[in-house]
Order: structure tokens, then sequence, then C-alpha cells
């Protein structure tokens, strides 16, 4: 244990290293020990290290000069519009401190303890914040946890490897600051501005970034998984080999974005505008496409380019008329994600599909009243290639295949359903239609991979095909009937002028 000496001005010299988390009882309570600023639990601060201050910046790091071994006490002190310009806290305690509106403009916090701290900004505070400095710090030893900054001026400033885990930083300008290696996980950064902040490896797990602009920013290796993304504007943002799994992305603006063997998988875009994106996702399957707060069935496809132009079709009647020139490798999987085993061997078929170079799609059909599906359903299987229909539960399927099989005859219907289930009653009627193949039969999982591309696949491609080359046929022998008449109507004009 380190002796201990009290200094005039009311501090504590540690005259020799303590292992402060070993100690039953402190040596006086108006003390606290260093070790990351982990000290005693004193609600109050320092009167005269707040006095002190009052003086003003220069008098307070005059003072710190004159006591380096000093380590300040400044808990729950109120310090409200403050000009602390330039002050140094570095080795400050500063836990519960009110701060709101202070200047803070190139003061220094190196192992600083702000946990609880509140430094929201006021409007009349143009430089609160500007060239803070945490460069450097053992995020170990800078405690920033549920500390408020939320509408402040934090432009250029440096967060290199701090924690600011849970902290409160809505509406700041944190516009060119340094991030790298921070961690926000669970940091709320609504409507803030992070245009062309350097985050490489930062970790923003959880964080809500609601209509946060990122434009020009480096995220480079950064984790983002479960973010808030919604609205955000992301033009030029580098996410190359970052993690985005799970990311909310809705209505985010995306313009020439890097995403170089970033991660996407499980991603929620409805609404999302991407153009020009630069480089290739390393994973982007299971991308939402519908807005699952409004109660629409989900809709998930394997490629974000595909799963905007989905949604342009699905809202946009003008698009539409693609739809008949539209040649793609698309199959439309239909199925219920309840209970988990029915949701495993749907997709045990979509992993089947993307390793045969198909992208699936998959729809999970639960009635609700906020829309008419019919024209959704009969939109996505005239998309497909074919349909593969999972006949375990009858009462949704029975609903799908209605609106589908009377209407789109040149796209197959691949029924299947575990060997140990009959297909539901009315079943029957549809197998009545050529288009419709007979059911596939499997045992379990195992027995399904095997036995997919001559039961399901293949099946399905050939049917395909040959709607395919039989529509052609009917095709060219419609326009030869149409020149052929053409052919008979000049014949019989040449004729009567003739006469």
């Amino acid at each position: 244990m380190g002796a201990h000496a009290r200094t005039a001005s009311g501090g504590t010299i540690l005259t020799a290293p303590m292992a402060v988390d070993h100690i039953a009882s402190p040596p006086d309570s108006a003390a606290w020990t260093a070790n990351s600023c982990r000290g005693w639990r004193r609600t109050m601060s320092n009167d005269k290290h707040v006095e002190i201050l009052q003086g003003g910046a220069d008098a307070w790091n005059q003072w710190r000069v004159r006591e380096p071994a000093v380590l300040p006490d400044l808990r729950s002190a109120e310090l409200s519009l403050k000009s602390l310009i330039g002050a140094n806290f570095d080795n400050t305690n500063l836990s519960g401190a009110r701060l709101e509106g202070a200047n803070l403009s190139k003061a220094s916090f190196r192992s600083a303890n702000l946990r609880g701290a509140n430094m929201c900004g006021i409007h009349e505070t143009k430089d609160c914040f500007s060239a803070f400095t945490l460069r450097g710090v053992d995020p170990a030893g800078l405690s920033l946890g549920a500390m408020k900054i939320s509408w402040t001026n934090a432009s250029h400033c440096d967060f290199t490897g701090a924690d600011l885990t849970g902290a409160d930083l809505s509406g700041a300008d944190l516009k060119e600051s340094n991030m790298s290696g921070a961690k926000l996980a669970g940091t709320i950064l609504r409507w803030a501005n992070l245009e062309s902040v350097a985050g490489k490896d930062a970790g923003f797990e959880d964080a809500d970034l609601y209509e946060a602009y990122l434009t020009g920013a480096d995220f480079e290796r950064a984790d983002f998984r479960r973010a808030n993304l919604e609205g955000a504007k992301l033009e030029r943002t580098h996410f190359g080999y970052a993690n985005l799994t799970k990311s909310r992305l809705c209505r985010a603006t995306m313009v020439e974005t890097v995403l170089t063997d970033s991660l996407l998988t499980g991603c929620a875009i409805h609404g999302i505008s991407a153009w020009n994106i630069v480089g290739e996702p390393k994973a982007q399957d299971d991308l939402v496409v519908t807005y699952s707060a409004s109660g629409e069935p989900v809709l998930t496809v394997d490629n974000l380019e595909l799963a905007q132009f989905m949604y342009l079709i699905l809202n946009n009647t003008k698009l539409r008329g693609v739809i008949d020139s539209l040649t793609s490798k698309v199959v439309l999987i239909l199925g219920r994600f309840t209970p988990p085993e029915h949701k495993a061997m749907l997709e045990v078929i979509q992993q089947a599909l993307r390793e045969r170079g198909y992208v699936p799609m998959l729809f999970d059909f639960t009635p609700s009243s906020s829309r008419d599906l019919t024209e959704t359903i009969q939109l996505l299987a005239g998309l497909a290639m074919f349909v593969v229909a999972d006949l375990v539960d009858a009462k949704s399927i029975s609903q799908e295949l209605a609106h589908i099989v009377p209407h789109l005859p040149s796209v197959p219907i691949q029924p299947i359903l575990v060997a140990a289930q009959e297909p539901y009653s009315m079943f029957e009627h549809w197998q009545r239609y050529q288009w419709v193949l007979p059911t596939f039969y499997y045992k379990d999982k195992d027995d399904l991979l095997i036995r997919f591309d001559e039961n399901v696949l293949n099946p399905a491609c050939d049917r395909r095909l040959a709607t395919s080359d039989r529509a052609q046929l009917e095709d060219l022998t419609r326009r030869n009937e149409e020149q052929a008449r053409v052919i008979e109507e000049l014949k019989r004009q040449l004729a009567i002028k003739k006469n």
C-alpha cells in the first residue's frame, strides 16, 4: 500500500503505488486514488478544487503545474456555461459533473472519468468541445458511459480508442473527428453529423444512428451489427470489410458507397436508395425488402440491387411492364417461418438454390388486414422461373396457390411435403393444372438435399423450358399469320387498282 500526504490545496499525493481494489476502508474520506480514476466513492466534489477552477482555466492549469501529483476531484460539480478553454482535466474525476454549454475548446481529458457527466450543448456555444482530445487513451482508463453531449459541437475531436458505450450524442456535430477503434456500442447518435469521420475498427454494435449524416466517413472493418441506420446518409461512406449484419438500413441513401467484402446478412433495407455501389459485399443473404412495422409479409432476397428493384416493382405500377421481358434465375419459395422446424426446411431449400446459382426469394405468408396480398403474390410469382411450395401449412399455402396457379400457366409449381404427411384435401384441385408438378415427398433434411436436383430443380426447369419453347412457337406462328394477312391485304389492294 502506498503512503498518502495531504497538500495545502486539499489534494492527495500518492507517494507510492497502492492496490486500491484491496483496501477495506479509505485512509481519508476526502481522498480518492488514481488507478484510471477508480477510487473511493464520494457523492460530492472537493470544494477546494471547485474553487480553484472557478478562477478560470489559466489559474486551474497553473495549480495543476504546481501540484502535479494531485488528482482533482470534481464529481457532480456545477460547471454549466463555464469558459474552460484549454483546461487540463487529465486524470480528473468529473463523474456526474454538470458541463452543459461549457466551452471546452482545446481542453484535455486524458484518463479522466466522465461517467454520467452531462455535456449537453446549447446553440450559443459554437466552439464547445472543438479540438477535444482523447488520443492514445486506454479505453479501460477512460469512462464515458452514459455521458450526455447531445447537440454539441464536437467537430475535429480525437476519440481514438475511447469508450463511448451508451453515451447520448444525439444531434452532435462530430464532423472530421477521429473515432478509430472507439467503442460506441449502444451509443445514441440520432441526427448526428459524422461527415468525414475516421472510424476504422470502431464498434457501433446496437448503436442508434437514425437519420445520421455519415457522408465520406471511413468505417473500414467497423462493427455495425444490429445498428439502426434508418434514413442515414451514406454517400461515399467506406464500409469495406465492415460488419453490418442485421443492421437497419431502411430509407438509407447509398451513393458510391464502398461495400467491398462487407457483411450485410439479414439487413432490413425497405426503401433503400443504392446507386453506383463500389465493390461486392462478402455476404448479402436474407435482405428483408418489406417493412416489418407495417405488418406486411416478410420478403427476403440475396442481392442488394435485386432488393431495390423488387421494392420499386412492388410499389410502382409503372415499372411492372418490365416483368414480361425479365429473364432471371429467381425462384420463389412459399411457406411458413413458424414453427422453427418449418423455417429450417425452407432455409435448406434456399441454400441449395444459392449453391446452384439461383436467387431464392422467401415469402412468409402471414394473413393481414392491412393489405390485399393477391397482387403481391401474383407479381412475385410472375418474376420467378418457378415456385417451390411447401405444403406443410395448408392454411396459408392454399391461399397463395389460389392467387398463382390459375393465372400463371408459364410458371411451374413444384410442391414438396414431408413423407409423414398428406396434402390438404383441396390440393387435388390444383393437380389438374399441367404446370403443377407431382408432389415431392422427402423423409428429412438430408433426404431433401440428396434428391433435390432430381426431384425439385430438374422437373421445374424442364417444365419451364418446355413452356418457353411452346410460347416461342406460338409467338412465331402468330407473327407468320399476321404477315400472311398483310400480304393478302396488299394483293387485294393491288387487284382493286388494276380494275
